[in-house]
């Protein structure tokens, strides 16, 4: 989802128009690039999966179902198209920054496992129990300041 967030944004900050695009579409059709359908999958390999594919289906066309089905892509249907995948230095909220300002939203991995993060409601998140190797939450970030000093 995240990764279909950041290619929405990417798409309208190109076209001045906002296309909603199809989770299923990566969901059903990016398996063979080593994402696991519903029990999820890498947002580098959804984005592979775009540029290779040559594009990615709107969301009217290839409505969410909830569950994996077989890959039903329709070029006639794309909605967006990438050129390519740029990843940036893990751990560098400096080329993280960079890479909001100069290309809209990007998405990122997180540690989703530890109870703050469970069960965090507002703010800027900080906490010194997160891991920054074992990432298994995809995010879309959209943004940056500070709160607070933070």
């Amino acid at each position: 989802f995240a990764a279909v967030g950041a290619l929405e944004g990417a798409s309208a900050l190109a076209t001045d128009k906002l296309v909603a695009l199809s989770e299923q579409n990566i969901i059903d059709c990016s398996v063979p690039y080593g994402n696991h359908g519903c029990s999820g999958g890498d947002t580098y390999t959804a984005f592979k999966y775009v540029v290779d594919n040559g594009g990615i289906d709107t969301e009217s066309s290839y409505p969410y179902k909830g569950k994996q089905s077989s890959c039903q892509y329709n070029s006639k249907n794309a909605g967006a198209t990438a050129t390519g995948v740029v990843k940036i230095a893990s751990g560098s909220e400096s080329d993280l920054m960079s890479a909001v300002a100069s290309g809209g939203p990007v998405a990122v991995a997180v540690d989703a496992s530890v109870n703050s993060f469970m069960f965090y409601q507002s703010g800027v998140f900080d906490s010194s129990t997160c891991s920054n190797t074992k990432l298994n939450h995809a995010m879309l970030v959209t943004g940056y300041g500070s709160v607070n000093g933070k």
